[in-house]
């Protein structure tokens, strides 16, 4: 009889940390039982559920409203793993682990002091304070590179021992390949950027950077920024303020991220700070020329393991201008092996759990 596990996430909107809880629970329902608890199912992720697991969808609008059906579920079912990767599901997680015999693991995705708002300062220090209490009591922490794993020893004040690193992946088989060239692509030069408008993103860095090139340099160019958020706004006015409106376009969500990444020149990922970079994984899995920031987290590990690949100094619009029109006129080489596929993920998150 396989052993149960359950894999919690607040929704299923897209994100990284969504994508990455989603290609666990395939991978880990060939030797497990596996539930995949949802506070409520919203979300575009939503066409790549698996019927290799049950769904549990307690259809709650907020984490909060569904902390009494959770230990409900946990107190009556008796998983012998459970997994998170939410901040705040993880602390209530470990608060509440000894109401079972089984094993807590949470996986660590972003530092646990980082905000986007001035404002919302005092509540970040008041959550952070509760983050290191609890994390320090995990018995079971994943880390999804080492650069993170030093950093969140270090401020958390545990050892890193306590810290298994598991690189996240590219699901192959949920990308698809020879896509049409999206009609607003230009037949000159394409540059794509892919995440959250978010003010971390970094992407009024990178608009920037488009406008001293178009100033100072003959490139045509479009820029494709994929993604949508509370930042939009701001990101409207700059490229307004830059007379970008024919170079640079905010698309908001898109489904066939995988043609843009496809047909594009080079990808730009212009983050203040990162988790671990999935959009910079999957722009590496089609081999496309890639400029990053130097922030953290994990951006110079996915560049020591891929080709193409190039970073500048986070924050530096002068450095990005640059060497977007070195990157452009750079040969490419080709790709011999892809070192975050799903085949390695699967290997390693099953010989986690067995050890």
């Amino acid at each position: 009889m396989k052993k149960s596990f359950f894999i919690f996430l607040p929704s299923l909107e897209i994100g990284g940390a969504e994508k990455m809880m989603l290609m666990t629970a395939k991978a880990l329902s060939k030797r497990f039982e596996v539930s995949l608890v949802l506070v409520n199912s919203k979300g575009n992720l939503k066409k790549r559920l698996n019927s290799s697991y049950k769904i549990v969808d307690f259809n709650k609008s907020r984490i909060r409203f569904s902390l009494m059906s959770i230990v409900k579920l946990i107190f009556t079912q008796r998983p012998d793993y459970i997994l998170s990767t939410h901040h705040s599901l993880n602390v209530f997680l470990i608060a509440i682990r000894k109401i079972h015999n089984g094993k807590t693991i949470v996986r660590l995705t972003n530092h646990i002091h980082r905000t986007d708002s001035d404002t919302e300062r005092f509540k970040d220090k008041l959550f952070t304070l509760i983050y290191k209490y609890f994390y320090k009591r995990a018995p079971n922490i994943i880390s999804q590179c080492y650069d993170m794993s030093i950093s969140l020893s270090n401020y958390i004040g545990i050892s890193q021992d306590r810290f298994h690193v598991i690189y996240n992946a590219v699901d192959e088989r949920c990308i698809n390949l020879g896509n049409e060239k999206p009609e607003e692509l230009s037949n000159n030069i394409n540059i794509v950027s892919v995440g959250n408008l978010r003010f971390r993103k970094g992407h009024d860095i990178l608009i920037k950077a488009l406008y001293k090139i178009k100033e100072h340099s003959n490139i045509k160019f479009k820029c494709f920024i994929i993604g949508e958020g509370d930042y939009r706004n701001t990101l409207e006015n700059l490229i307004k303020d830059f007379n970008l409106d024919d170079e640079v376009f905010l698309t908001g969500q898109k489904n066939n991220v995988s043609a843009y990444l496809e047909h594009a020149d080079l990808f730009v990922i212009p983050s203040r700070s990162e988790g671990f970079a999935n959009a910079l994984l999957e722009a590496k899995y089609f081999n496309l020329k890639s400029i990053s920031s130097d922030c953290d987290f994990g951006m110079r590990e996915i560049n020591s393991l891929t080709v193409n690949s190039y970073m500048f100094g986070s924050e530096n619009v002068e450095e990005l201008a640059s060497l977007i029109q070195i990157v452009l006129d750079a040969k490419k080489e080709p790709m011999k092996n892809f070192a975050f596929n799903f085949e390695s993920f699967e290997k390693n998150i099953i010989n986690y759990i067995d050890n």
